[in-house]
């Protein structure tokens, strides 16, 4: 396979990679409870979120953390030269990387684990395990 073709590969595999997230944050869109109301007022507003408060926050949290990993993997793959077709058996090739990036990409990715970890103290609360995924941005700055 040539560079440049190995380029194209890479593109679109970025492509794919792509849509999947956006259709996954579509599809957390679409699985929120329409209003069914004709008028929406402050009164409907409040009956409406009372009314689908889980679905919203579960929604929420994740478009958060697809977010979340989408942002990731772009990262990561702004280091990436080019990709085979063995998409099974991935095979990536790194531009010419210094020690010093190396440190810094290491540095940008260590938010996620650190999350996790974090995580583990609220196990036993569905609902605290979960909002505290969104200390991810605090962490990761």
């Amino acid at each position: 396979m040539t560079e440049n073709q190995s380029k194209q590969q890479l593109i679109r595999l970025n492509t794919v990679t792509d849509v999947v997230y956006g259709i996954t944050i579509w599809r957390f869109f679409d699985i929120i409870p329409k209003p069914k109301m004709v008028s929406f007022g402050v009164q409907e507003l409040n009956s409406y979120l009372s009314e689908n408060f889980m679905i919203l926050i579960v929604g929420l949290v994740g478009i958060l953390v697809t977010s979340i990993y989408w942002i990731q993997n772009n990262t990561l793959s702004a280091t990436l030269k080019g990709s085979d077709a063995r998409h099974s058996a991935l095979r990536l090739v790194l531009k010419d990387v210094t020690y010093s990036d190396t440190r810094q990409l290491s540095i940008i990715i260590i938010a996620e684990p650190v999350t996790a970890l974090f995580t583990i103290f609220f196990i036993n609360s569905q609902w605290l395990w979960e909002l505290s995924w969104l200390s991810y941005p605090i962490i990761k700055n």
